[in-house]
């Protein structure tokens, strides 16, 4: 699919100073959006780590996913989670991540409250376009619910010198050895 036209907004954080630029995903009308609202997501970036969004990446580069998001009404849940996800054209997740499977749990937010949340890993993907998937989840009862769930944020497209012949390469240490 096609992406419209994403203009940057530059946002700073007490946390580490300047803050990476974010697209602002609040005027998109081509997103397959759903949930509950009262968490949004507002803005995100994909990147090599160095705040330049691109859609392009090589196998085995940095990304750097990063997004933002504000709680629409009070939150009073600390099963909170922010997830993305790499998903083939067919729809399969190939990559997921969330927070809240890594324990990284936030207290209850107030209405009005923003926050960012990153993930940094190394593409393992096979060359072909995928779709990023972003989200926010509450888990109290087991199973997700979804306060915002975006499909299709943005198409990127990985490349490789190298045949690649599974849908993922992670790294691997690999020996051989001669036993007599």
């Amino acid at each position: 699919p096609k992406l419209a036209s994403q203009p940057f907004i530059q946002r700073t954080s007490a946390a580490d100073g300047e803050a990476n630029p974010l697209i602002d995903l609040t005027a998109r009308t081509d997103l397959i959006r759903w949930g509950s609202g009262a968490i949004c997501i507002e803005e995100y970036t994909i990147d090599h780590g160095d705040g330049l969004p691109t859609s392009l990446y090589e196998n085995g580069q940095p990304v750097h996913v990063e997004f933002q998001v504000k709680a629409l009404k009070e939150i009073d849940s600390t099963q909170v989670g922010f997830g993305f996800a790499f998903r083939n054209l067919k729809g399969l997740d190939i990559i997921t991540a969330t927070t809240l499977d890594q324990g990284l749990n936030i207290p209850p937010l107030n209405q009005g409250q923003v926050l960012r949340v990153s993930f940094d890993l190394q593409m393992i993907l096979a060359p072909g376009d995928y779709a990023l998937v972003l989200n926010v989840e509450d888990r109290s009862d087991g199973m997700p619910k979804y306060y915002d769930f975006i499909e299709n944020a943005a198409i990127i497209r990985i490349v490789s010198d190298r045949l690649i012949w599974s849908a993922v390469l992670p790294p691997i240490s690999q020996k051989i050895w001669f036993c007599d």
